[in-house]
């Protein structure tokens, strides 16, 4: 499997000049954001080269990855909805709900 592609696009999603986050919270958000923004850009390249595609524009796995994230929350929110609805708890997701889920998404 070719690792080049991968390599150059991580590289290029980090910056260096930010200051700080003010409060723990931001830091803890910020985290969350960059490492889910970075995941999927990773599962974009991996689709594409299980796909046959070798190159890809920087700008073309921003897009799909936030497509795959909007797309992931919108099942979350539908899971959560249905969790709620029926009177359970997060705690008692099961498939059937990720099913419904990603059928009304």
């Amino acid at each position: 499997m070719s690792g080049g592609n991968n390599g150059n696009i991580m590289t290029t999603s980090s910056s260096s000049g930010d200051p700080p986050p003010a409060t723990s919270i931001s830091l803890s958000t910020d985290t969350d954001s960059a490492y889910c923004t970075e995941l999927s850009r990773r599962s974009v390249a991996r689709a594409a080269l299980h796909l046959g595609i070798e190159g890809m524009e920087t700008s073309a796995f921003d897009v799909l990855g936030s497509v795959l994230l909007g797309y992931l929350e919108s099942v979350g929110a539908e899971v959560a909805t249905n969790v709620e609805e029926s009177g359970r708890s997060s705690a008692h997701v099961n498939a059937y709900d990720v099913l419904n889920a990603v059928e009304g998404c």
